[in-house]
């Protein structure tokens, strides 16, 4: 994993939640990793803790940004009503030595310079017609 340099974790880490795909997310966390704001004192916590905030947030979607020089994960809703985002906080990180993912934090101030998503960039998962016509994508 050192391969990695920590630009490529965080854009790995969004894709990876991005995708709802857990174990991308997991390889990208130190073993200790831990997270006060999300909940979780080890990767399994986490990553939990994570998958518990998607299912809160179906919606919620991750770009890379910065704050300052700080890398950060640039966290999106969509807007029903103009079909756009809108920027609700962010997460940081804090690497390790190995350039994996040893702390998490959620900061709630929507600053953080990072581009919405785009339309090719979103998940197979993602249908705006969900709301336009209030049925889920499996018709239930």
């Amino acid at each position: 994993m050192d391969a990695y340099g920590f630009e490529d974790v965080v854009a790995a880490f969004t894709t990876g939640f991005n995708d709802r795909d857990w174990d991308q997310v997991a390889e990208l966390l130190a073993e200790d990793c831990t997270s006060d704001a999300l909940g979780g004192s080890d990767r399994a916590e986490v990553v939990d803790s994570l998958a518990d905030l998607a299912l809160r947030h179906p919606g919620l979607l991750l770009t890379v940004g910065r704050v300052e020089d700080e890398l950060v994960a640039a966290a999106w809703l969509p807007d029903h009503e103009s079909r756009s985002w809108r920027q609700v906080g962010y997460l940081s990180f804090s690497p390790n030595e190995d350039s994996l993912v040893e702390h998490i934090d959620y900061v709630e101030e929507p600053d953080a310079d990072a581009d919405p998503p785009e339309p090719e960039d979103l998940p197979e998962w993602f249908d705006w017609t969900e709301w336009e016509e209030g049925v889920p994508p499996d018709g239930d």
